[in-house]
């Protein structure tokens, strides 16, 4: 008796401690079986990210160049409501190599955060995407605590 009693328990206890998901399975497109709660698979990139800094810019809230690594001043600026910019915080960041094509489809990161340049704090926040046309540039655009597009400095940083 003692013997099944102890059986019992350590069966109960592998199953307390081996999590469901494990078992669960569920059917993915194309019928592959796909085990619940696994990392999704990656996307189309045609390469991978391994989550290197390679390009950097800080950008003052006129769209100006503040520094930079390998960013290209001529090409990064506010786009204005005539290029299809909003009438306040849109920006194009543009990168010579290592970052001629920054595309996200290509395997390139792409995080901004609004930032002073300087000292002290700033409330607000922005959104990357890639920028229609030309593959060199990131689209910005910067937005202020309550939600408003406005210009505001920040800096963008691509890794690959």
């Amino acid at each position: 008796m003692v013997r099944s009693k102890c059986t019992v328990f350590a069966l109960s206890l592998c199953v307390a401690l081996v999590p469901g998901t494990l078992f669960a399975a569920v059917n993915g497109p194309e019928g592959q079986e796909i085990v619940a709660g696994a990392p999704a698979v990656a996307g189309p990139a045609a390469s991978t990210n391994e989550g290197h800094f390679l390009c950097t810019a800080a950008i003052n809230a006129t769209g100006g160049v503040y520094s930079g690594q390998y960013v290209n001043g001529a090409q990064t600026g506010r786009v204005l409501p005539a290029q299809g910019g909003l009438a306040a915080g849109t920006y194009q960041v543009s990168f010579n190599a290592p970052c001629a094509n920054v595309q996200i489809a290509n395997g390139w990161f792409r995080i901004c955060q609004i930032d002073t340049l300087t000292i002290g704090t700033i409330g607000g926040y922005c959104t990357v995407a890639d920028r229609f046309g030309v593959p060199s540039a990131v689209w910005v655009e910067t937005f202020n605590a309550a939600g408003a597009p406005t210009n505001l400095p920040f800096t963008l940083s691509v890794s690959r």
